[in-house]
């Protein structure tokens, strides 16, 4: 870490995190962790590894982990029981953005499939564009016996609030991690860290300094390239065939489920360790992606933050992370990159460049 404040502040959201999830579950719980995130985007990955940290301080057996395309209720109910304890993977996904796909449909299931048992979804961000799907989510939740709604940000406590649901606020579990040794030395002044598809809120980036990079995570065929090492094309190779196993077969879906678990820890810490030698490029981040301002934060890398389409990194910012001595606030793109270039060119790692402020929550 570059920066004692940091240090201190990701101390302090890892406790918040550990504090409310100690309120929920007892040491010794056994517990099925549904909707593992088996995606492209390598964020979802920091948080499920916080989750696992977070859990295991907690004292929390998990007993079962799948992924939506291997979730099946009878797999479930094997190993918690009709009134068992089910967790719902966090993250941003929450709403109707993706449609119905993966983890919400799966999350609606469970809420369908398991009326009667404990059911908890770790800290999320709710964003609906539509009445419809948020109104049909409300009667869900509404509708089961002991569900628990955890939100990592004030803007999805207030629309839990709106839905008449009782939310808990709890810090994005990827903080449960800890401060994170830097990947490799940068090669750049400043890496660009520039998310595609429907959360893109700037278009296009400007014409690009002398001494900045820009790029993405890799996606699909990208993580099983070279690129992202030889072990995780394996492992991503046989979760394919176990899935599809368990698709194709239903009476194999038992004997199977256990080894297609056990894939997820080591695929989940190859992936962060992917996005870390990413966020790492630079010897400042400009992203806006949510969990690259969080990795270099817990990194100690000096960035700058700009807002997704539907306002989740602001009210992360505002939330939580605007305390950061290495973090700071963009409004617009141009403005991100000559904080970022006057960033990397600060001699002490994480100061503010003088004349230069950002917008905090009061």
């Amino acid at each position: 870490m570059s920066s004692a404040n940091d240090a201190s502040l990701v101390s302090e959201l890892s406790g918040l995190i550990d504090d409310a999830l100690g309120g929920l579950l007892e040491p010794g719980t056994e517990v099925a962790l549904v909707n593992f995130p088996n995606i492209g985007n390598l964020g979802d990955s920091v948080i499920w590894l916080g989750a696992r940290a977070a859990l295991g301080r907690s004292g929390v057996r998990v007993v079962h982990r799948c992924e939506p395309r291997t979730y099946r209720r009878t797999v479930v109910r094997r190993a918690v029981g009709e009134r068992g304890t089910i967790l719902l993977q966090g993250g941003g996904n929450l709403g109707d953005l993706y449609g119905k796909a993966g983890q919400q449909k799966v999350r609606e299931r469970v809420l369908r499939d398991f009326p009667r048992a404990r059911v908890i979804q770790l800290p999320q961000t709710i964003w609906f564009r539509r009445e419809r799907p948020r109104d049909r989510f409300a009667a869900l939740c509404a509708a089961h016996d002991d569900f628990t709604l955890m939100v990592r940000d004030r803007a999805s406590l207030e629309r839990a609030a709106e839905l008449d649901l009782a939310p808990v606020l709890c810090p994005d579990l990827a903080f449960a991690l800890g401060p994170l040794a830097r990947a490799a030395a940068p090669d750049c002044d400043v890496y660009w860290l520039a998310r595609k598809g429907v959360e893109v809120l700037h278009g296009e980036l400007p014409a690009l300094a002398d001494g900045v990079e820009a790029g993405d995570y890799p996606h699909g065929n990208e993580q099983r390239g070279g690129g992202a090492g030889q072990g995780l094309r394996l492992m991503l190779a046989a979760n394919r065939f176990l899935a599809a196993t368990i698709e194709r077969q239903p009476r194999l879906a038992v004997p199977v489920a256990r080894p297609a678990a056990a894939l997820y820890e080591p695929i989940a810490r190859r992936r962060v360790e992917l996005a870390k030698r990413i966020v790492c490029r630079g010897r400042a981040l400009v992203t806006d992606r949510f969990h690259g301002h969080v990795l270099a934060i817990l990194v100690g890398i000096p960035n700058v933050i700009l807002d997704n389409v539907y306002g989740k990194n602001r009210t992360l910012w505002e939330t939580w992370t605007h305390r950061s001595e290495t973090s700071h606030w963009a409004d617009d793109p141009a403005q991100a990159q000559e904080l970022a270039l006057r960033l990397a060119a600060t001699p002490v790692a994480g100061a503010p460049p003088a004349g230069v402020g950002e917008t905090v929550a009061q």
